[in-house]
C-alpha cells in the first residue's frame, strides 16, 4: 500500500470511527445457564485492516466451558461480525462471518444458537427478546454508533486514561499486575504476579513491530516464568486471560474484573501508539516521495511514457501500446463516471496478458482498486458478495459501490458458456460496464442458480474495468460487449519473440527496483485530483468531429460509433490530467484534491488517437481484429492510398484464396472500400492516384498478374 493509499484509509477511518465505549464496568447477561460479557468495548486494529469496535465473550454460567467469542468490526465502512468458536475439540470451521449485523441481528442470533447447540449447551438461548439479545443489540448500537454511551461512569478513552502502576484482584489481593512501557523500543508489558507463589509470575509483553515502509503491527506475547507460551498478532482479550488463569492455576482471575480491564485498556492504548508511528512513517514516506517526484524530471515531463518504459518495462517487455491503453485506462477512474473507461488486452493464450495485468495493477493505488485485490478466473457475483447487502421484501439485494474503483479481472472465460451460471455470470459482467449515472443504482434480478433464492445484484456508480480476453473466447462476445471494451492486442510479431524470451530469464533481476518504481508510480497517481467535470476545448472538439466523420456510412458503423468517441475523449482527459499533475509538481506545489473542470485540448485528443487509433477502429465496428486479418487490415490503413492485391499477396504470404477471402469481410464490414477492380483502401483514400494504379493494374493483368479479387 502506497503513502497515499494509507493516508486516506485513516482519513475514512476517521469519518467512520464510532462513538467508543470505554467504561470500566463490565456488562454480562445470564440465560438459561449461557453467561455473555462484555470483554472491551474500546475500538482497537484487528490484523485484516478492520476495526474491532468491541468484543463479547460467550461461556457458561460459571465460566468452566467456552463457547465463542464476538467481535463487532468494521472494514471499508462495511460492518460485519465475527464469531471466533471457543469450543474444546471443535472440530468444524471455527470462524463465522455475519455481515451488517444491525439489520441481520436475528441471523447473528440464530447464529450464536447453534454455536452453543454445538457445544452441549442448552438449545433455544439466547431467546429473541431475552436478556442476552438486549445485551447484544446494546453494544452492537453504541459500537456503530447508534446509540450514544452514557456519560456517567464512562472515560474518553485511552488517551484519557490515567492507567495505574498496579491493580489487584483476589481474595486478600492475591494477585497484582503491574506495568512497564518502554516507548522508545516500542514494548508495554503487564506483570502479574501469585503473592501466595512467591516468583510465579506472567508477563504480558505488547510490541510495535514495523514491516515494510508504513505498517505497524502489535504483537503480543506471554511469558510464564520466563518462558514463553503464547505469541500472537491480534490475540483477543479472551485468549490473553485463558493464558494467564492457565498459567497462574486460578479461576480466580476473572473477565470482568480489575486486571482484566487493566490489560484491555493497555491494549488500547498501545493501538493508539502504533497508529500513531503508522502516521508519522506515512507522513515521512509521502515527504520523501514527494520531493523524489519534484527531483523526477524526466518522470514529470512525460509520466505516461515514464511509466510505461521505465516502470512497466521493468516487469513486462514490449506491448507498448496496450501499456500505455492500460494506463490512460486506469487514470480515468479519477474522472468523473461517464469517462470511466473500460480495456480488455487481447491476445493469444500464454502471450503474457495476465503478465501485464498483473503489472498494471502494482502501479495502480490500491485505495482505488476495487476490494484491493486483482480477480482471476471468478465469478463476478464474488464482487457483488463482497458489497453491501440489504434485505428487500423477500428479495436479497447485494450493492457494489464502485464510484472511482478499479476491477482488474484476469482471463473471464468462465463467463461464456451455456450454463445457468454462465449465463448469470455473462450478465452481471454486462453490469459492471453499464452506463450508470451519478447517483444511480441499476439492478439485474435472477434466481440464484445455486440456492434458488431470489437476488438482486445493484451497481452504484460505474467502475473502471481492466480485463484480459483470449483469442479464442473473442469470437463468444456479442457486439454489445465488445462495444463496451476497448480491446487492446498484445504483440504478436514473431521477430520480437527472441528478445521477450531473453527478457523473461533476466527479468528477476529488475524485481526489487521494479518495486521501487511502482511506489513511485502509485504515489504520483493516488496525488491526482478527483475531476468534478471535463471540457473539450474548441479545437479538439473540431479535431474529433473531423476525425469520426469520416467513419460515418454505415448503419453497422454509426450504431458503435459513439462508443469509441467517449473512449477517445476519456483517455485524452486522462492523458491531460497525468500532464497536468505532473505540472504542479514540477512547480513545486501539492495537487488539489478536487479539480471543478479539466479542460482537454486537441494535442491530447491528437496523441491518444496516434497511438490507439487500431483499438478505436476496433470499437467502431465492434469486432476487434486479429491474425492475419490484422495484419491485411494494417498494411491498407497504413499505406495512406490504394492497395494493388499483388501487393498485399506478396506482403503477407498467404494463400490467394486466404487474402481474398479476408479482402470481401473487410469490404463488408465497411472497414476498406474498392477503389477498382483488385485495388482497395480505407474509406476516403481512394484519392486521384486511382488512374494510375489501374494502368499498373492492367499492366500486371497482361503479364499474369493478380486477378481482380473480391468484387
Amino acid at each position: 500500500m502506497t503513502a497515499g493509499d494509507s493516508e486516506q484509509a485513516k482519513e475514512n477511518a476517521e469519518l467512520n470511527k464510532p462513538v467508543g465505549l470505554s467504561s470500566p464496568e463490565r456488562k454480562c447477561a445470564i440465560e438459561g445457564g449461557i453467561k455473555v460479557c462484555v470483554v472491551t468495548d474500546t475500538p482497537r486494529d484487528g490484523f485484516d485492516g478492520s476495526t474491532i469496535l468491541a468484543e463479547l465473550d460467550v461461556s457458561d454460567e460459571d465460566g468452566k466451558r467456552g463457547y465463542c467469542v464476538i467481535e463487532f468490526r468494521r472494514k471499508d465502512g462495511k460492518d460485519y461480525a465475527r464469531f471466533f468458536i471457543t469450543i474444546s475439540g471443535y472440530k468444524g470451521k471455527r470462524e463465522r462471518i455475519i455481515n451488517d449485523p444491525i439489520k441481520n441481528v436475528n441471523k447473528l442470533l440464530s447464529t450464536l444458537r447453534a454455536i452453543i447447540k454445538a457445544g452441549n449447551g442448552p438449545e433455544g438461548v439466547p431467546s429473541p427478546s431475552g436478556g442476552i439479545a438486549n445485551l447484544i443489540k446494546e453494544v452492537m448500537e453504541r459500537a456503530y454508533g447508534i446509540r450514544k454511551p452514557e456519560q456517567q461512569g464512562r472515560s474518553e478513552g485511552p488517551q484519557g486514561i490515567e492507567l495505574p502502576e498496579e491493580v489487584r484482584e483476589g481474595e486478600n489481593d492475591r494477585f497484582v499486575a503491574t506495568r512497564d512501557f518502554d516507548y522508545d523500543k516500542g514494548t508495554f508489558s503487564i506483570i502479574i504476579k501469585d503473592r501466595e507463589q512467591p516468583g510465579k509470575e506472567v508477563s504480558i509483553i505488547f510490541r510495535l513491530v514495523r514491516k515494510g515502509q508504513t505498517k505497524v503491527y502489535v504483537y503480543i506475547s506471554i511469558y510464564s516464568n520466563g518462558k514463553r507460551v503464547l505469541e500472537d498478532r491480534d490475540l483477543p482479550i479472551m485468549e490473553i486471560m485463558k493464558a494467564i488463569r492457565r498459567e497462574l492455576n486460578t479461576k480466580a482471575i476473572r473477565n470482568d474484573g480489575p486486571i482484566a480491564d487493566f490489560i484491555g485498556r493497555v491494549y488500547s492504548l498501545v493501538i493508539k501508539e502504533a497508529e500513531k508511528l503508522r502516521r508519522e512513517l506515512i507522513k515521512q514516506l509521502r515527504k520523501k516521495l514527494f520531493n523524489k517526484l519534484r527531483g523526477a524530471q524526466e518522470f514529470l515531463a512525460n509520466p505516461l511514457r515514464y511509466i510505461v518504459t521505465y516502470v512497466l518495462g521493468l516487469k513486462h517487455y514490449g506491448d507498448e501500446i496496450a501499456k500505455k491503453a492500460g494506463v490512460l485506462t486506469i487514470a480515468t477512474a479519477w474522472l468523473p463516471d461517464e469517462y470511466h473507461a473500460h480495456c480488455a488486452i487481447t491476445g493469444p493464450s500464454s502471450g503474457g496478458k495476465t503478465n501485464l495485468l498483473k503489472a498494471l495493477y502494482e502501479c495502480t493505488p490500491k485505495s482505488v482498486v476495487l476490494g484491493g485485490v486483482l480477480r482471476a478466473s471468478s465469478s463476478p457475483k464474488a464482487l457483488f458478495y463482497a458489497g453491501r447487502r440489504e434485505e428487500v421484501g423477500k428479495a436479497i439485494r447485494h450493492v457494489l459501490e464502485v464510484h472511482h474503483k478499479v476491477v482488474f479481472y484476469a482471463e473471464p472465460t468462465m463467463f461464456y458458456n451455456n450454463t445457468p451460471e454462465g449465463s448469470l455470470a455473462r450478465e452481471l459482467f454486462k453490469l459492471l460496464l453499464s452506463d450508470t449515472e451519478e447517483g444511480e443504482v441499476l439492478c439485474h434480478e435472477a434466481v440464484d442458480p445455486d440456492k434458488l433464492v431470489y437476488r438482486q445484484y445493484c451497481i452504484d456508480g460505474r467502475p473502471v474495468v481492466i480485463t484480459t480476453i483470449p483469442d479464442e473466447n473473442l469470437t463468444s462476445l456479442r457486439g454489445q460487449e465488445l462495444a463496451r471494451l476497448l480491446p487492446v492486442s498484445i504483440d504478436l510479431n514473431p521477430e520480437v519473440e527472441p528478445e521477450a524470451l531473453r527478457f523473461i530469464r533476466r527479468k528477476s533481476r529488475f524485481k526489487e527496483e521494479f518495486k521501487r518504481r511502482a511506489l513511485l508510480a502509485r504515489f504520483f497517481l493516488s496525488l491526482m485530483p478527483i475531476v468534478e467535470s471535463v471540457e473539450l476545448d474548441e479545437e479538439a472538439d473540431r479535431f474529433i468531429d473531423d476525425l469520426l466523420m469520416s467513419y460515418i456510412g454505415g448503419e453497422r458503423i454509426e450504431k458503435h460509433i459513439r462508443r469509441a468517441e467517449q473512449d477517445l475523449e476519456s483517455l485524452a482527459a486522462a492523458y491531460e490530467l497525468l500532464n497536468y499533475t505532473a505540472k504542479l509538481i514540477q512547480e513545486g506545489k501539492k495537487p488539489p484534491r478536487k479539480l471543478e473542470k479539466l479542460i482537454v485540448g486537441k494535442e491530447a485528443v491528437k496523441y491518444v488517437w496516434e497511438i490507439l487509433k487500431d483499438a478505436f477502429e476496433a470499437k467502431i465496428y465492434a469486432s476487434p481484429l486479429k491474425g492475419d486479418k490484422a495484419r491485411i487490415y494494417k498494411l491498407i490503413r497504413d499505406r495512406g492510398g490504394p492497395v494493388r492485391a499483388a501487393e498485399i499477396l506478396e506482403a503477407v504470404s498467404l494463400s490467394k484464396k486466404t487474402v481474398y477471402t479476408i479482402l470481401r469481410e473487410l469490404l463488408d464490414e465497411g472497414r476498406i472500400i474498392q477503389c477498382g477492380r483488385g485495388i482497395y483502401a480505407v474509406p476516403g483514400k481512394c484519392g486521384q492516384s486511382i488512374t494510375n494504379y489501374m494502368n499498373e493494374k492492367q499492366n500486371n493483368a497482361q503479364q499474369g498478374g493478380e486477378g481482380d479479387g473480391p468484387q
